[in-house]
């Protein structure tokens, strides 16, 4: 069957749209929740922390699926699949799982080397995954695009955007760990 980079989709001549294969990033965030789901281990775990839930933050602050009409079944499943990918790590919190940055160094080469591999099927097909060619229409990443001057730029500065999501959670883990020391502390004393 043909696959098609066009934005209309034709199920009854075989034809499909590119952008339905499974590449963006929060559906590989899908996959590893559900392998983490039958299999959990700390890769996962911190791979759900750190790279698939900044991500659905991100999409939930500035989705791409709003387009689409309300009553449209794909606009709930947008935000259901990304306050998922939200939730699991945060459950996965409560039951004693710990965030750590020393996973920083491994998930930023996994998503370097992912980024690498979707950036050369986005050219090979003409398409625009993980938005690494240019921004989703409406989305915050346009304002980075616009000031980056160019591809490069707009890349790197992607790049600058995950490093400050993490820093951001990495400064809430640290102050919800010194508040919970303290009530300990106090309680003890």
């Amino acid at each position: 069957m043909p696959i098609t980079t066009s934005k209309q989709t034709n199920l009854k001549s075989g034809e499909y749209n590119v952008d339905w294969l499974p590449f963006p990033l929060c559906s590989f965030g899908i996959l590893v929740a559900g392998v983490y789901g039958l299999w959990p281990n700390e890769l996962l775990f911190q791979s759900l922390f750190w790279v698939f839930m900044p991500g659905a933050m991100m999409a939930i602050i500035s989705p791409n699926w709003t387009n689409w009409p309300k009553e449209n079944i794909l606009t709930t499943v947008g935000f259901l699949i990304h306050a998922g990918l939200m939730a699991m790590p945060i459950g996965e919190m409560a039951r004693g799982h710990k965030p750590s940055v020393k996973w920083w160094p491994k998930l930023a080469a996994f998503l370097a080397i992912l980024g690498g591999a979707i950036f050369s099927l986005n050219k090979a097909l003409n398409a625009n995954f993980m938005y690494l060619m240019e921004p989703s229409k409406g989305s915050i990443l346009e304002v980075l695009a616009e000031k980056a001057g160019s591809h490069f730029n707009y890349l790197v500065g992607m790049g600058a955007i995950v490093l400050i999501m993490w820093c951001i959670l990495a400064s809430i883990l640290y102050t919800v760990n010194v508040v919970q020391e303290r009530i300990r502390e106090h309680r003890h004393s």
